[in-house]
């Protein structure tokens, strides 16, 4: 990016013109790139990773069940008009230093999109699950109140999940586990308006 910067006197908007096309195309994201926050996987591994457990779970061959969780920041899109590009960028950290706060060492998480993170949690039964989504809304309300006062709005982010069962007969992929996941975002709130 430094390199873009300069060549271009106006680096700044040629950087966060860069990121939003990125956002807006994730298949952009080729397999094996890096990902974007230190401490969480690529795209790419982290389906890998998800369809392994399923497999696994299917086959009988140490498939403990598990949980996959999406996490979502509320309308980054508003935040970037409102405070531009850096303040939704600092949100966006924000929330990723509350997934990493929160995960376990057996635990894999990536950033899916601009304004979502995903969280694999093998072995998270339902109630050590609602245990780990407190922990994530304490984590996130923490990391977030700072930017929050100096904004002066209050942030939140919804969280989704879907749950393996210790071993079913699951035919569901990745996709289909993110897709429910999603589905359930509108539920559940770890900011400012948590429930």
């Amino acid at each position: 990016m430094a390199a873009c910067c300069a060549f271009f006197p106006d680096g700044d908007r040629l950087r966060d013109t860069l990121h939003d096309l990125a956002a807006a195309c994730p298949g952009l994201q080729a397999d094996g790139c890096a990902a974007p926050v230190a401490g969480l996987v690529a795209r790419s591994s982290f389906r890998q990773r998800v369809d392994d457990l399923l497999t696994r779970n299917r086959q009988g061959s140490g498939g403990d069940g598990f949980s996959l969780v999406l996490l979502q920041l509320d309308d980054l899109a508003g935040l970037k008009d409102v405070a531009g590009g850096k303040v939704a960028d600092r949100m966006a950290q924000a929330l990723a230093d509350a997934v990493l706060a929160s995960v376990r060492g057996s635990d894999v998480a990536t950033q899916w999109r601009d304004d979502q993170f995903a969280v694999l949690l093998p072995r998270m039964t339902a109630a050590q699950l609602a245990l780990w989504m407190d922990r994530m809304r304490f984590a996130f309300a923490e990391r977030q109140t700072p930017l929050s006062v100096e904004i002066a709005q209050a942030f939140d982010c919804r969280i989704g999940f879907a749950q393996v069962q210790v071993g079913a007969d699951d035919d569901r992929d990745a996709d289909t586990l993110l897709g429910e996941a999603d589905h359930q975002l509108a539920r559940y709130r770890c900011g400012a308006g948590a429930h």
